[in-house]
């Protein structure tokens, strides 16, 4: 998969919510990335991973039950999780700055739109959901100095003054 074709997919992808063409194609060009691979095409796709990532985090803050339960939005949600541990744990070519731009959303208001979700959610959102939250924790983990990001100071407030403390 060249950047190209990617490009063209995520432009494809932007201009509908959830197209099941682009949720069906784009698992494969994930799956397909190795730890040999993944340093040299996340050089070459930056821009349209960036996209990817904050729309998936987009559109997990808008939650669409009957988009949610959809196998192949599933699989998709899967496969990019899978793909971005796989970014994470690759420390020989993907700089901590670019793993940083990929996977924390660049807006509070998805993570505040996901957490209003919770309330009134299905069991299928809130796999998919708490993969997020965890591919975010994983990243913490290997990458401490970010802990005091301001995005993630927030999703620890905001986790922790509804989840942890209770009244």
């Amino acid at each position: 998969m060249t950047e190209n074709n990617l490009g063209q997919l995520v432009s494809e992808l932007l201009n509908s919510s959830w197209s099941t063409n682009l949720i069906i194609n784009m698992p494969d060009i994930f799956e397909k990335q190795t730890s040999q691979t993944i340093s040299s095409f996340v050089s070459a796709s930056l821009k349209s991973l960036v996209v990817i990532e904050h729309w998936t985090w987009q559109m997990l803050s808008k939650y669409s039950q009957r988009s949610i339960n959809l196998d192949n939005c599933v699989k998709f949600f899967h496969v990019l999780q899978s793909f971005n541990v796989k970014l994470i744990s690759n420390n020989d070519g993907i700089q901590s700055d670019t793993k940083i731009s990929l996977l924390i959303p660049s807006n509070i208001n998805w993570i505040d739109g996901i957490l209003e979700q919770i309330k009134s959610s299905n069991d299928t959102f809130l796999t998919l959901a708490g993969l997020w939250f965890n591919t975010l924790s994983y990243l913490v983990h290997q990458i401490s100095d970010i802990v005091h990001l301001p995005t993630l100071l927030h999703v620890n407030n905001r986790l922790s003054s509804k989840f942890l403390i209770t009244a």
